[in-house]
């Protein structure tokens, strides 16, 4: 099947720069030159662009995915992506290992990084690969993706609640060294900002180079899953289809 580029993933990319109030974006002539660098981009229209990025529709915590397996299948491990090379830890080493550097984020070496929750979708980790092997945009290298069925909830002994059972989502990548641009903005002169800035400009660049980009939703066509994203879960289609509903929200 052949992946796809999402115009969301563009825009996602935007939130995550945009979403800190110290960023190399806080000139809004830089930011304007940055987003409507081509003509009829689906940022050009105001409304559009605050339709996209602002006011979450809906939940703005991403639910758990539930599914229909029991205690038997408790434990059943499902590989979605190994490196070639890659010896994978199990989710009982990993919580051996782990020290916490983000939210859901966990050091297990000196080079690697997992990120594991049981909110976390294997989707996240295609994003990766997927920039990996069709630009030159440095991401974290994916080594493995693997998920192990848990129970969804704590179910104390005795407890009548129903039990649920949800999959549990590792993503093994490079721990990449640094600090974020929020921390090193100020200790930049102008020259160094201007450089991100060109590099910045370059990703976006590429992104938006990339085929399929017309859809709204995620790679390989599917459903919104970003809970920073107005209009989350839902299938909305390609561009044509989706600006009417954008700018006449209901």
């Amino acid at each position: 099947m052949a992946i796809q580029l999402s115009a969301f993933d563009e825009a996602h990319l935007f939130v995550f720069l945009f979403s800190r109030p110290r960023t190399i974006f806080e000139d809004k002539r830089t930011l304007r030159s940055i987003l409507f660098s081509r003509p009829r981009t689906i940022f050009e229209d105001k409304r559009t662009f605050r339709c996209i990025l602002s006011k979450p529709a809906k939940a703005s915590k991403m639910p758990i995915q539930i599914v229909p397996l029991g205690d038997n299948h408790l434990g059943q491990v499902i590989t979605h992506y190994l490196r070639p090379g890659f010896e994978v830890p199990d989710p009982d080493e990993v919580k051996k290992r782990q020290q916490e550097i983000g939210v859901n984020v966990y050091k297990i070496s000196s080079t690697i990084a997992v990120k594991h929750s049981l909110k976390l979708k294997f989707g996240e980790a295609k994003n990766m690969l997927f920039v990996e092997q069709n630009t030159t945009i440095p991401v974290p290298k994916v080594y493995a993706v693997y998920s192990q069925l848990e129970l969804a909830d704590d179910y104390p002994k005795g407890s009548s609640k129903p039990k649920e059972y949800a999959w549990h989502t590792y993503i093994f990548m490079d721990l990449v060294a640094g600090i974020t641009v929020e921390d090193a903005f100020d200790t930049w002169d102008e020259a160094t900002r201007a450089n991100v800035q060109n590099e910045l400009k370059d990703y976006i660049r590429q992104l938006r180079g990339l085929p399929g980009g017309d859809y709204i939703g995620t790679l390989d066509r599917g459903p919104i899953t970003d809970v920073i994203m107005r209009y989350q879960g839902d299938d909305l289609g390609t561009m044509k289809e989706f600006l009417p509903l954008c700018l006449n929200p209901s």
